[in-house]
């Protein structure tokens, strides 16, 4: 039995080591489904979806109690659900989330049905109000309840999400959840990632190529994106190069989520590996030690194991950091950007470089979408063949919009960046491109294209077409290179 005194938590995060309680809902009580509801309290754990995420599942005439919790006038409930079977019962099921204080009835603040079957959204994402409750102190409930025609047998209740905490913090708290989860899946995918072609060239090179002799499609749509935008590529080698004749030591360079550091040993070709002393820092150690081992004859390397979340600089030590396509991983994004401006030395510089900065969770934002997915939907398969890890060549249908950051870091607050930046640092330059070619042209579908070929080079180019008129119609660009300074 719970003890009444127990202190009343105001932010509730469902995660590896969230506790909760399995209680019999009235109906099922008044039923006699005594022998029902041993064998959910038995059953009620930790059940696999999506893609290796946990969840908590509960069945038809139970509900799982969170608690004890103190409401806030502000304070939100994001719950992320879906069935907790391949196939629930033909009439669907209900879900309810109610808040119950001690000693009184439960108290129902939002509810919604879940059919049988809906490919287009596994599962569902609700924000909801609890102000009205606010000042009180209980349990939250989440209810599982057969639909209609009271078909029980197969009705599962997965929830993949349960966070409860004031407004302002909501989306913070949100990505604190299963963090041994996402590191383990983000070091087994960068991996394999940083294995392919793509990662040994530039981000940026500076000419656009008519005729290229078939570099990948990435860097061939960046360049020739660019060129059609009027955009101009900041030069961070030159960048570099003129720090390096201006400051009589070496400059001091800090390397951020470095992974495979392919952009840093580019910046440094043909420098005096004398004039730079580079700390490298990522969290898998095997690409850490790939990292150093190759940038040594570059510069004075130092490559250190660490969790950006748990980042701890030294005042006023780098002339230079810089973050490759990496903030977009980071959960504690304003204690980083704290320590990245406090490590700085007076003018010094934050190079952000191919930085996604787009709708949360690696995923296109809906008017972008639809144009992206009308193109992709038009594909030979040939084009369509997605060669993901786990994908097998299978060819997609739709172009996929899954939200990444439910099983890793990818996309966990990256609609929050720019403004996390701004309020600590000043821009020098910056550049923002790219809607939604990215998703196109990605890993699991670049390696469809030969440039060689006119016909896949002109695909390309009609892509392009696309963004531009989508970029010039008020499009979101998601892709962001900047340079920053206190």
């Amino acid at each position: 039995m719970r003890d009444s005194a127990q202190p009343a938590a105001t932010v509730l995060v469902l995660s590896d080591d969230t506790p909760w309680r399995t209680e019999l809902a009235d109906w099922a009580r008044r039923a006699d489904q005594t022998q029902q509801v041993n064998w959910v309290s038995r059953q009620l754990a930790y059940h696999t979806r999506p893609a290796g995420r946990p969840s908590v599942v509960v069945l038809a005439g139970a509900r799982a109690a969170f608690g004890p919790l103190e409401v806030l006038p502000d304070s939100r409930c994001l719950l992320t659900f879906g069935a907790g079977l391949p196939e629930i019962s033909p009439d669907g099921l209900e879900v309810r989330l109610a808040f119950r204080e001690a000693g009184r009835a439960p108290v129902i603040v939002w509810q919604d049905a879940l059919p049988a079957f809906d490919n287009e959204r596994p599962w569902r994402k609700v924000v909801v109000d609890l102000s009205g409750q606010a000042g009180k102190r209980g349990d939250l409930l989440i209810y599982c309840d057969p639909g209609p025609r009271n078909e029980s047998a197969a009705d599962w209740l997965a929830v993949y999400e349960l966070v409860v905490s004031p407004a302002a913090e909501l989306t913070l708290n949100r990505a604190r959840a299963f963090p041994a989860l996402r590191a383990a899946n983000e070091i087994a995918h960068f991996s394999q990632t940083y294995t392919h072609a793509l990662y040994e060239a530039p981000a940026e090179q500076a000419a656009v190529p008519s005729e290229p002799p078939a570099p990948d499609v990435y860097r061939y749509y960046t360049d020739r994106l660019l060129q059609r935008l009027e955009l101009d590529c900041i030069d961070f080698a030159s960048r570099l190069r003129a720090r390096i004749a201006q400051q009589s030591g070496p400059v001091r360079v800090l390397s951020l989520a470095s992974g495979a550091a392919r952009i840093e040993e580019e910046l440094l070709r043909g420098v005096d590996p004398e004039r730079v002393a580079l700390t490298l820092t990522d969290l898998n150690p095997d690409l850490l030690r790939i990292a150093t081992e190759r940038l040594e004859s570059h510069a004075r390397v130092d490559g250190r194991l660490l969790d950006l979340n748990r980042l701890e600089l030294p005042a006023e030590s780098f002339d230079v950091v810089l973050c490759v396509s990496a903030l977009h991983h980071v959960v504690e994004l304003e204690h980083v950007v704290d320590q990245i401006a406090a490590t700085l030395v007076p003018g010094g510089e934050f190079w952000s470089i191919g930085e996604y900065v787009g709708r949360n969770g690696s995923r296109l934002f809906d008017d972008a979408l639809q144009v992206a997915d009308r193109f992709f939907r038009s594909l030979p398969e040939t084009y369509r063949h997605n060669r993901n890890p786990g994908a097998a060549g299978e060819v997609d249908a739709a172009l996929p919009n899954h939200d990444c950051s439910l099983t890793c870091f990818e996309g966990i607050r990256s609609e929050e960046i720019e403004a996390i930046v701004a309020r600590r640092l000043q821009p020098v330059e910056v550049r923002r491109f790219d809607c939604f070619l990215w998703r196109l042209f990605n890993l699991a579908y670049l390696d469809n294209y030969d440039l060689s070929r006119a016909a896949d080079r002109a695909l390309v180019e009609r892509a392009i077409d696309l963004e531009v008129e989508f970029f010039h119609g008020g499009g979101q660009p998601t892709t962001l290179n900047g340079v920053f300074c206190r």
